[in-house]
């Protein structure tokens, strides 16, 4: 079995592309966030989605700049928790859109990602408790610089008669300090007023930034995702077998345009290596299934046994290189590390060229050893494999001929010597 958070993943990934339910209800709650900030939208469900928010907070809406606080977001009904969850989690993807002064001081720094010590989110029940949650209620000005007002913090603690300890507040004003972006700093040393009381968020990917209410579910998805996708446990064996290699690249030429479901899923699973070999089916039925390779009878058949070294496979692969030569074209360079190119193609680099004919080829190659392989284990049935994949690879190229006819000529006519158009419109293969 592959597991279902490798599944999820891109098909570059190693994955399919399945759809989580659970981050795709995540997306949708958070761009309802991201509807309810936005300021030209009025709708009377954002004053029912005020009302939870301003419960951990003096302004509502500038809630959202922090994590929701456990103890209070455990009471609200099911929908609204499951949108604050969800917004916790986009959260540390975004940063403060900060336009005036007035949006810098009512920031809140506890709690929140963008304001941490030691890679943690500042927490203080004390702070807390006397309602010091944020910049303007703890920090002051001196020049050009927002900087922690240690007398300003005290006098509010001992004012609320919270309990607290001086050094641990002070190590809280530090980081605090330090959290303070030098833009943030300007703002206020210039003495701005505010003239835009909304929220805002912005989402930077490289040198694109966009707004909050402007982020297309799919992108909201697609980054939420990266943190329950797992890498495929197969890529350490294949890095043991092939150390010189990068095995993250074993997935970039997986999903071939016009490929069948049957190649394809030979190709998926033996890039997972969840083919059960002859030993690992002699453990689970002792009657049934022998150790000894079925093919060649000569060893024991484990994984690599199946689809690199078995001895009746070495001729065919031979044959399949040879086959790439004369009617791909393909070059020795291309094949010279060739228990590489066997089992995983030609890296695709740029448009045209004939990699795409040359991976195509090699998957029903693949195919055709499996099916072989499992012809003799399950039937014990002896096939010529290079008939098998001639045959199978000549089904294919006429059903590509017969319903897609441009794409046939383009990628098969024109730049392989593998078959042509006969005089009364069939096909004429040259193998």
């Amino acid at each position: 079995m592959i597991a279902r958070k490798t599944l999820i993943a891109k098909k570059r990934e190693g994955g399919l592309d399945l759809i989580d339910i659970s981050a795709t209800r995540d997306a949708l709650r958070v761009k309802l966030i991201g509807r309810f900030l936005d300021s030209k939208r009025q709708h009377p469900w954002k004053d029912t989605l005020a009302g939870p928010l301003a419960k951990y907070g003096e302004r509502s809406s500038y809630n959202l700049y922090a994590f929701s606080p456990r103890n209070v977001t455990g009471g609200f009904p099911g929908f609204y928790r499951e949108v604050l969850e969800a917004w916790d989690k986009f959260l540390p993807h975004l940063r403060p859109d900060v336009e005036y002064k007035e949006h810098v001081i009512r920031l809140p720094f506890l709690n929140s990602p963008f304001f941490s010590h030691k890679g943690r989110p500042l927490v203080s029940k004390a702070l807390r408790e006397a309602g010091l949650t944020t910049q303007g209620g703890v920090c002051g000005r001196g020049g050009d610089c927002l900087f922690f007002d240690k007398n300003k913090t005290l006098t509010g603690l001992k004012r609320a008669g919270g309990v607290f300890k001086t050094k641990q507040i002070m190590d809280l004003g530090m980081s605090i300090t330090q959290g303070v972006e030098k833009s943030w700093r300007t703002l206020t040393s210039r003495g701005m007023l505010m003239q835009d009381d909304a929220v805002k968020f912005l989402l930077c990917q490289g040198a694109k930034s966009t707004s909050l209410p402007q982020i297309k579910t799919k992108v909201i998805y697609d980054i939420l995702i990266q943190k329950l996708i797992k890498r495929p446990a197969a890529e350490l064996r294949w890095a043991a077998i092939f150390p010189t290699k990068t095995v993250t690249s074993i997935w970039c030429n997986l999903a071939i345009p016009f490929l069948s479901h049957a190649v394809f899923n030979t190709d998926f699973k033996l890039r997972h290596r969840r083919y059960y070999s002859s030993i690992v089916l002699h453990q689970i039925h002792k009657l049934k299934f022998q150790r000894l390779c079925p093919v060649c009878g000569l060893e024991d058949e484990d994984f690599e046994h199946l689809i690199l070294r078995c001895g009746a496979l070495s001729g065919f692969k031979t044959y399949v290189c040879q086959f790439l030569k004369t009617g791909c074209g393909a070059t020795a360079a291309q094949l010279a590390e060739w228990d590489w190119v066997w089992l995983f193609g030609l890296l695709r680099q740029g448009r045209g060229g004939i990699t795409m004919q040359v991976n195509t080829l090699l998957s029903f190659a693949r195919h055709a050893a499996v099916l072989r392989r499992n012809y003799a284990l399950f039937e014990n049935k002896k096939v010529n494999v290079k008939e098998l994949f001639k045959n199978l690879l000549k089904a294919h190229l006429g059903l590509l001929h017969a319903c897609r006819e441009e794409v046939f000529t383009e990628l098969f006519i024109s730049r392989t010597a593998l078959c042509k158009v006969g005089e009364g419109g069939g096909l004429v293969f040259n193998f």
